[in-house]
């Protein structure tokens, strides 16, 4: 399992399948919750958005620059890298 926290968008993303493979994301309907699931509909992933309350700025505690933590996640998410 990989697990991935995104201080940016405020989510924990949850892999237990592999990253490359998600072809949908579903919202939950009562919670912040997204579910990743693959071309045959199984779950391969969770994202649960709004981690951290908003009185929380997990940014302001983070050491180092914007340049060097977007680098960090760009290593892990290279798909999201344009």
């Amino acid at each position: 399992m990989s697990v991935y926290f995104d201080p940016f968008g405020n989510t924990l993303n949850m892999w237990w399948g592999s990253v490359d493979k998600g072809s949908e994301s579903i919202e939950a309907a009562d919670a912040d919750d997204v579910i990743i699931v693959n071309s045959k509909g199984e779950a391969i992933g969770l994202e649960k958005l709004n981690f951290f309350p908003a009185e929380i700025d997990p940014i302001k505690y983070l050491k180092g620059d914007i340049k060097t933590v977007l680098d960090g996640f760009f290593t892990q998410f290279p798909q999201l890298h344009s």
